[in-house]
């Protein structure tokens, strides 16, 4: 069984002070929410960078097509990846201004027990 991150990150496109913020915005076992909310972030960003006019931003036709359809979070997730560098495109930097990822990762259990050397240490305090 595996979990899902969906990672949000916004980067500075500066050609002196390049910053990337990371956010980790979601972790579920559940796909179907994994994308929802990867396509919800994405949808954010996307109307609220639209200035002057959303119609005008790259990519406005398709995404609005693919909402019209009813199409999946996942489906969302994958127009706004197709396009992410026609629509974020950097001056300086050479990443997309903003992005949100969906990935995969195995659940590994791995028990722990106290230390027993650190135990033995702190008891020798007085």
């Amino acid at each position: 069984m595996g979990v899902y991150n969906v990672i949000r990150y916004s980067r500075n496109d500066c050609y002196k002070r390049a910053e990337t913020w990371t956010n980790t915005v979601l972790t579920t076992p559940d796909r179907e929410s994994a994308f929802n909310m990867a396509a919800n972030e994405w949808l954010e960003h996307y109307i609220d960078q639209a200035y002057p006019s959303i119609q005008e931003m790259h990519g406005y036709d398709e995404i609005k097509e693919a909402l019209s359809e009813g199409a999946s979070g996942e489906r969302i997730h994958d127009l706004f990846c197709d396009m992410v560098w026609d629509i974020y495109e950097p001056e300086f930097i050479n990443e997309p201004t903003f992005e949100v990822s969906v990935e995969e990762e195995e659940i590994v259990v791995d028990k722990q027990q106290l230390n027993e050397d650190y135990v033995a240490k702190f008891l020798e305090f007085e």
